[in-house]
Formats: C-alpha cells, sequence, structure tokens
C-alpha cells in the first residue's frame, strides 16, 4: 500500500508543479483528503508541523526533556470526552498586530502574480523566500537564527537559514528541528523516508515511505512518517509501527520519558484522529477526522487538526483537543484546518488556514498579511513562538 505523501513525492520528483501540494486532494467520495500530500499536510499540506508544529504537517518545537524507549502496544483507548466539543462559534478576528509578550513565526505559503510561494511571516511581516512555485512547511527559530523546511519547484528539499536557500538534494522537507548546533530535516529523497543532519542525508527505509516531522531529546532523535501507508515512529533510526491499518503519523513530541506521535487511521470516510502516547493509539473523533500536529506543555496534551464539518459532507473544520476534549473554531468557512499548535505560558497558538492564512491565539483568530487572496492555496502551515524578554 502507497501513501499519498510517497506518490506526491514522486511527481514532486518529476518536476511538476507542486501547486497540487498546496491544496486538499479529494478522496474516493469527494471529500478533503487529511492525508499529506506532496507537502504533507497540505500541500501536502499541513503538516510543522509541526513546527507541526511543529508541525505538518510539521513538528513545533519544545524544550527537550529525556526521552525512553516507546512501548510497541497495539491496545488503543477512547479519548476522553470522546467526540463531545465546546465550540467557539464564529470567534473574533482580527489583523496581527503587535504582541507585546511574543514575537509569532508561521511559515506557509502566499501567491505572487500566478504563483503559490513559500512564505514566512513574523508577526504582520511577511518575507516571501522564493520566487518559484514553493512552500515552507515548518519553522524553527534558535537564538537569533530562524530555519524554514519546504520545497521549491526547481530544486526540491530546501532548508532556508535567515531567508539562505540550502538544497539538501531531496523531493520534500517537511519537518525542521535544531539542537544545539545540529540541523535536522525530515522529509523524502527518492520515495524514501529520509533524515537530514547538518546536510547529510540518512535513509531511513529501503520501500516507499516518508518522514514528516522530527524531534529531538537529549540524544535521542524521533522521527515520525510512513512506511507504505501505514504510521511509523524511528527513534534513532530503529523502526516502531504504530498501526495495523492505512494511516500517517504527521507530528512527534517528547515530554519527559512520554512520546506522543499525531496522525490519523483509517481511509477514506473511515478516517480518524489518532494520538498515541507510547505507542498505544487514542481515537480522537468518532466521526471523519485528522490531527496534524502535537504540543505538550505540563501536564496538558494539545494536538491541532480537523474534524468532520456537519453541514458539509466529508469537509473539515479546525479543531484543538486539550487532554482529549475538542473545540472547534470558526464555523463559517468550508474552507478550514489547524495544522500546526505551539504553546507559550499560558498562551495558545494555532495555526492554519481560513479562507486564507491565519493563525488563532487563545480561540481568537488573527489575519496574516498576504500578496493574494480568495485562494485555498495561501496557507498557515506552522507555528513557533519565542517569548519577548
Amino acid at each position: 500500500m502507497k501513501s499519498n505523501l510517497s506518490k506526491f513525492a514522486k511527481v514532486a520528483a518529476l518536476g511538476l508543479a507542486l501547486t497540487f501540494a498546496l491544496s486538499c486532494s479529494s478522496d474516493n467520495n469527494g471529500g478533503n483528503d487529511p492525508s499529506p500530500q506532496p507537502l504533507p499536510g497540505l500541500p501536502s499540506s499541513s503538516d510543522n508541523g509541526s513546527n507541526g508544529g511543529g508541525s505538518s504537517s510539521s513538528v513545533t518545537g519544545g524544550g527537550d526533556g529525556s526521552s525512553s524507549s516507546v512501548a510497541n502496544d497495539g491496545s488503543s483507548s477512547s479519548a476522553t470526552g470522546g467526540d463531545s466539543s465546546s465550540s467557539g462559534g464564529d470567534a473574533s478576528s482580527s489583523s496581527v498586530g503587535a504582541d507585546n509578550t511574543a514575537d509569532v513565526y508561521v511559515a506557509g505559503t502566499d501567491r505572487v502574480s500566478s504563483k503559490i510561494v513559500a512564505a514566512l511571516w513574523k508577526n504582520d511581516t511577511e518575507q516571501i523566500l522564493s520566487t518559484e512555485t514553493s512552500e515552507a512547511r515548518s519553522v524553527f527559530v534558535s537564538g537569533s537564527d530562524v530555519y524554514v523546511a519546504g520545497n521549491d519547484l526547481l530544486s526540491g528539499a530546501t532548508l532556508w537559514k535567515n531567508g539562505t536557500a540550502q538544497t539538501l538534494g531531496g523531493s520534500s522537507a517537511y519537518s525542521v528541528y535544531v539542537s544545539g548546533t545540529d540541523v535536522y530535516v525530515a522529509g523524502i529523497n527518492d520515495m524514501k523516508a529520509t533524515l537530514w543532519k547538518n546536510g547529510t542525508a540518512q535513509t531511513l527505509s529501503t520501500v516507499s515511505s516518508s518522514a514528516v516531522s522530527v524531534y529531538v531529546s537529549g540524544t535521542d532523535v524521533y522521527v515520525a512518517g510512513e512506511i507504505d501507508g501505514v504510521a511509523t515512529l524511528w527513534k534513532n533510526g530503529v523502526v516502531q509501527t504504530l498501526s495495523t491499518q492505512y494511516s500517517i503519523a504527521y507530528s512527534v513530541y517528547v515530554s519527559s520519558t512520554d512520546v506522543y506521535v499525531a496522525g490519523f487511521e483509517g481511509s477514506d470516510n473511515n478516517r480518524r484522529a489518532t494520538l498515541w502516547k507510547n505507542g498505544i493509539a487514542q481515537v480522537l473523533s468518532t466521526e471523519y477526522s485528522t490531527t496534524r500536529s502535537v504540543f505538550v506543555s505540563g501536564t496538558d496534551v494539545y494536538v491541532a487538526g480537523g474534524v468532520k464539518d456537519d453541514r458539509y459532507d466529508n469537509l473539515l473544520k479546525t479543531a484543538l483537543w486539550k487532554n482529549g476534549v475538542a473545540q472547534t473554531f470558526d464555523r463559517t468557512s468550508t474552507d478550514e484546518l489547524a495544522n500546526s499548535v505551539y504553546v507559550s505560558g499560558t498562551d495558545v497558538y494555532v495555526a492554519g488556514y481560513y479562507n486564507g492564512a491565519v493563525f488563532w491565539k487563545n480561540g481568537i483568530r488573527q489575519t496574516l498579511n498576504t500578496n493574494g487572496s480568495g485562494t485555498n492555496q495561501i496557507k498557515a502551515l506552522s507555528i513557533f513562538v519565542v517569548p519577548k524578554n
């Protein structure tokens, strides 16, 4: 079974436009396919990404904690609270203004002329990272340096450091994490899951696979993704299979000795948002749903993604789970998804799209300043927050 990530990566490797990567594909019943596209998550979409995080797709970084081996346990449990959710209705919104408490970095896509291009926002200031069709999938800030992982139509997997591009030699880059002087990037090369450390590639699998998120804890390096369409976690290159069915792991986060992985299990309209803790699956929703990013703050576990919008068949609305209980935002759009979550102090930031690139701070939507408008290809894919002194 071959995953959408691997299929999209192959297309990208052939040099075709990445625009397909910047919009959700359709599954067999016409709904938005939450699986990663050429750039997981959205463009392949969203996965911060994590950073989502974090993710999207991408990991969103946090402090390093000590780590331990993940138990390979196939048992699963329903989330506390099940599908019950608290809805914020149509949360009030505003343009991004000065934040006296933190600098907010967002990676994603914007439209310039006829092209969808990689973009980075710091608060309300946008920086276009490439003039070619491209996307920025993950952002990580270390000291005064800003790292962005993504994809460029001409050069493939790309790492930008302070706006300067470095070609990695692969077809797709989905996640970046910095630990000390080492820079890790997860992605795909030659249709295989790949981890780059300081520009040197390590192939994680010999078969069709994808590396979507990377997290470093102490001396241990964790990578989440999929092998042949099954959610997978690598610890220091050693494989742990998380599921027995079609699934993808979009985001990994380590807190103390606990390893959290967010993704989904199931195909088509049976897709279900899933969180694995130390290898044990917790189903977050009994409806059509997905997750994109996980972040742990103290004893609280936050997961960003999307759940079925009852007004439409297999379309998603943004969702944030806190300790298994879902909260949905903004129910007036037909095109929305949460791609990345980051917690700073008592503030919870969620990046995604809502008729364009946005992020929510404590449930209040803030629209990012963009060149283009009115397209579902303008998206926020990863968020990273740096508190101000």
